[in-house]
């Protein structure tokens, strides 16, 4: 499918949502038009009957006549306002909503390749420039082509003489229009372009600004913003250059129309070939036509930036996501949590790629405690990570209750696995919200007091100015690292799903902590699958199984106290963090 044909897919279809607005609309400017049109014959008809020695009552009474329907093409105006810009602030609100939801559809790799100010800037700025394709754009357009239309017939019927020059000129304005509207299509995409760069510079700098503050990078920061900043005014600055010739090249052709009728018009009045009302009110239709015209280069320069954003936000329309439940899906209230690997290999880019897991096979028992451990890198994320398909894998290769995870419907193989990743996320909403936030239902505030008390963060609740309503920071900012570790846990334990995934969620807190959590655990996780991720091995110890990765092989499994007696990876592990221990207590 060509560009245009996918642009133009993508206008309609939200153009013909509001259809009846825009009938209504075309209504309105074909009656805002046709009264305009008018008023230059009535002014023809007041000059004329001015020479034939008219009195001042029929003068009067042609004045009213304009002031009336000059009133009247105003309140049409104000309709086709009120019909065809309400309606693309109605689009507007559609494409947000639209586009909010498709991001929440795709998966991860979108997001890892894509920058988040980038996105920002298409839900923006883009998103407003299209809104003025669908507005302004569309108003002006449509009764610059009624003005033009009607003016010239209008024109023929006054001096079709006076009309062949104006129309010999007038053309000129259109591919004025069309060369410079090119240009302006390719720069104001590169300024978009980079105007998404800059955005994301900027959201990154704001979410980590511990870390540029802590290393003393304020400065070169700074410097690497006043650079995309030079760049993104030079870009603005080439369109500028662009733009900037419109109105001058239509004046100045639309000055030569004027003069060139002054002439031409003048001598057919001086002849007696025309009448000085049919002159002047030529002038008027003439006058009537320049704006429009230059209100021609004005709309195209909409229409190009409102097409090189709507290409841009098509991107991500386009974009199916590649995780997606099937046609047809495996639905249940709840599973029992079995969990079994069989031969998997995965890696993030593509089979060529180097494997992140290797020929992983493994089978785990509904209710059973499974803990995986290894170096960094050895692919204990990327394997819990396939539970929930948060990356693609194939069929046939882990299933739940023996069945396929490929042909689960997707929001209910999640809601299933409470999942408390590495990066823990908070949003800027209160804690109740956030510990609240994967359930489906509302959970009661007793229930989510117990979480946060299994989680061992009750206490540091209790202490906050509001409590459960104090609101977080951006990304939970005002919370230290182990406290929004234990939110997340919170947040996890308070869905109550039947498996549960810990993906090194105990590596901000210190072990007396850690142990406090553990042991609060341990009744909420009978007759849960468990899945522990540790770099530590007081963590796992007490796990029924523990598998040991090694560069994304399975090498190891078995209880803490059969890998130790095989001498192996596990038991190095254990060795060295002993002395560890040994040497922090001298």
């Amino acid at each position: 499918m060509s560009k245009e044909k996918s642009h133009g897919s993508i206008f309609f279809r939200y153009l013909k949502r509001y259809y009846r607005y825009w009938i209504i609309g075309l209504v309105t400017i074909i009656l805002t038009t046709s009264m305009a049109v008018m008023i230059p014959l009535l002014i023809k008809r007041a000059i004329d009957s001015l020479e034939q020695g008219s009195d001042l009552n029929t003068i009067l009474y042609q004045a009213l006549l304009i002031v009336g329907i000059t009133a009247l093409a105003g309140f049409f105006r104000f309709l086709t306002r009120q019909t065809v810009i309400v309606s693309s602030r109605k689009i507007e609100y559609e494409i947000r909503n639209d586009f909010f939801s498709h991001l929440e559809t795709l998966d991860r790799k979108f997001y890892e390749n894509t920058p988040t100010g980038d996105i920002m800037s298409r839900a923006t700025n883009d998103l407003e420039a299209v809104r003025a394709m669908y507005g302004p754009g569309l108003m002006h357009s449509t009764s610059t082509f009624f003005t033009v239309v009607m003016a010239f017939i209008l024109m023929y019927r006054v001096d079709p003489v006076l009309t062949s020059y104006a129309f010999v000129v007038l053309p000129l304005l259109s591919v004025s229009v069309l060369i410079l509207g090119k240009k302006v299509h390719k720069h104001y995409r590169r300024i978009q372009e980079h105007y998404g760069k800059i955005s994301a510079y900027v959201q990154e700098n704001l979410s980590g600004i511990k870390v540029v503050t802590s290393f003393v990078q304020q400065d070169n920061q700074i410097a690497g913003f006043e650079d995309l900043n030079k760049d993104y005014i030079k870009k603005n600055m080439d369109m500028v250059k662009v733009w900037g010739m419109f109105f001058p090249v239509l004046s100045m052709i639309a000055g030569f129309v004027t003069v060139l009728i002054l002439i031409v018009g003048g001598k057919r009045v001086i002849d007696g070939e025309a009448s000085l009302g049919s002159f002047v009110a030529f002038i008027a239709y003439v006058e009537m036509l320049i704006w429009p015209m230059i209100a021609l280069g004005w709309v195209i320069g909409i229409f190009q930036r409102g097409l090189a954003s709507l290409g841009r936000m098509r991107e991500v329309f386009d974009r199916e996501p590649i995780i997606a439940s099937p046609p047809e899906t495996l639905k249940s209230e709840k599973v029992q949590g079995g969990i079994e690997f069989r031969d998997l290999s995965f890696s993030f880019k593509d089979n060529s790629s180097k494997p992140v897991l290797r020929n992983i096979s493994f089978k785990i028992e509904p209710g059973q405690t499974v803990a995986i451990v290894g170096a960094t890198g050895s692919g204990k994320s990327a394997l819990v990570s396939l539970i929930p398909r948060l990356y693609p894998v194939g069929d046939g290769r882990i299933f739940v209750d023996g069945k396929d995870v490929n042909k689960f419907d997707l929001e209910n193989l999640r809601s299933n696995i409470g999942f408390i990743p590495q990066d823990n996320f908070l949003f800027s909403t209160t804690i109740t919200n956030n510990i609240n936030f994967y359930s489906a239902r509302d959970i009661n505030r007793d229930d989510i007091e117990r979480a946060a008390d299994t989680a061992d963060f009750l206490k540091d609740i209790e202490e906050f100015p509001h409590g459960f309503d104090t609101v977080l920071g951006e990304k939970g900012i005002t919370l230290s690292g182990g406290q929004k570790q234990r939110a997340s846990i919170a947040r996890a334990i308070a869905l109550k799903p039947p498996i549960l995934i810990f993906d090194d969620a105990f590596s901000s807190v210190d072990t007396h902590t850690e142990e406090r959590i553990l042991n609060n655990l341990r009744g909420v996780l009978e007759a849960r699958t468990v899945l522990l991720i540790s770099h530590r091995i007081s963590t796992v110890k007490n796990a029924d199984v523990i598998m040991v990765l090694d560069d994304g092989r399975l090498v190891e499994t078995g209880s803490h106290e059969e890998l130790l007696s095989r001498g192996g990876i596990y038991a190095q592990i254990h060795h060295k963090q002993l002395l560890i221990e040994q040497l922090a207590a001298y």
